[in-house]
């Protein structure tokens, strides 16, 4: 007898692939890390041009990692 998949199985699914991108990407990108790097570049600058540089950093981030992921062939 046939039985469809119960709502929190794809809740559960999607979470646990959720966590896997999250930790495969957070060692890759380190945040923490570059965070003395991004400051020791931008020394001397104000504090809105720290700001725009993040939000310019952040956007194109997210463009690559997206871009990269649409391409990647699938299994």
């Amino acid at each position: 007898m046939y039985r469809p998949p119960m709502f929190s199985d794809d809740v559960r699914h999607f979470l646990g692939a959720l966590l896997l991108v999250v930790g495969g990407l957070l060692p890759i990108v380190n945040p923490i890390g570059s965070a003395p790097m991004f400051l020791a570049m931008t020394h001397g600058a104000d504090a809105q041009t720290r700001r725009v540089l993040a939000t310019k950093i952040a956007f194109n981030s997210f463009v690559l990692i997206r871009g990269r992921s649409s391409s990647a062939p699938t299994c």
